[in-house]
């Protein structure tokens, strides 16, 4: 990885492509221990049937009493989802730390040991920066929250505190002063973030509107009047699973960009001494 400059998107996702399958032994055990939680909630519990009944039919949800259900619903989910996540980002900017730094630290490439030697190491730095991931991440989307209501705020403070997972990840720094330490990698750079941020996001639309098409297929349908069988819900959750942990690619890019943003910053700190 380049220390003198910051990497261009399509540079960005070739090396996290790369490292990706050179991972696959880490990747692969880290999201099934990550997506399956997330895909059998998202699956089972009601408050996801109720979403689609409320957006068929608000009156007869709101009339019914069911809304107080799906809000239960709704947040558990994103409980869920925000624990998980939050291991998976641990996981890959840990990942991403020990690639990069372990080969600026290397002379010869062909002395370097394999990185799976690592792999035990990378998970336990991962559990480690757990619990300050989560709480950060809790502060982040409280943000977030309140300031939804106006749309342009909101998009200023998740471009603001874009890292601020990655920061807790790798730092002693957590909670407030892990944001504060993303608007430092942040300042100077809005605009240039924010077109990483929407081009790394429509890359990922687009990957994940290529495997709806081919995993499409094989969804099993729901009968009227039926739930799915407990065999077709594995299946789904299962489908669902490996479309998550193709696409966790792009989240394992977003720690490569951290590194490199880190890195450049370094580089140009030593520089100045």
């Amino acid at each position: 990885m380049a220390a003198d400059r910051e990497l261009k998107i399509t540079e960005i996702l070739v090396l996290s492509f790369r490292l990706f399958k050179e991972a696959l032994r880490f990747c692969l055990p880290l999201c099934l221990l990550v997506f399956i939680p997330i895909n059998a909630a998202d699956l089972f519990f009601p408050g996801n049937q109720i979403l689609s009944l409320l957006l068929e039919d608000p009156a007869s949800i709101l009339a019914g009493g069911a809304y107080g259900e799906f809000m239960q619903g709704f947040f558990i989910i994103h409980l869920i989802r925000l624990l998980f996540i939050s291991l998976l980002m641990c996981g890959y900017t840990s990942l991403a730390l020990v690639k990069f730094g372990h080969e600026a630290l290397v002379v010869s490439n062909d002395a370097a040991p394999p990185l799976s030697q690592y792999n035990s190491s990378i998970m336990d730095m991962a559990f480690k920066k757990w619990p300050a991931v989560v709480l950060t991440g809790f502060l982040f989307y409280a943000i977030i929250f309140f300031t939804s209501v106006l749309i342009f705020p909101m998009i200023f403070f998740a471009v603001l505190f874009v890292f601020h997972r990655q920061v807790a990840a790798t730092s002693r720094e957590m909670g407030i002063r892990a944001l504060i330490t993303s608007t430092r990698l942040v300042r100077g750079f809005f605009l240039k973030r924010l077109l990483y941020i929407v081009g790394f996001a429509l890359f990922q639309t687009a990957a994940a509107l290529g495997l709806s098409i081919i995993l499409g297929f094989f969804y099993p349908q729901a009968q009227d009047g039926y739930s799915l069988s407990v065999g077709a819900s594995i299946l789904t959750v299962g489908l669902n699973t490996l479309r998550d942990f193709i696409l966790s690619v792009f989240t394992l890019a977003q720690a490569v960009w951290f590194v490199n943003i880190i890195s450049v910053r370094k580089t140009l700190l030593s520089g100045n001494e």
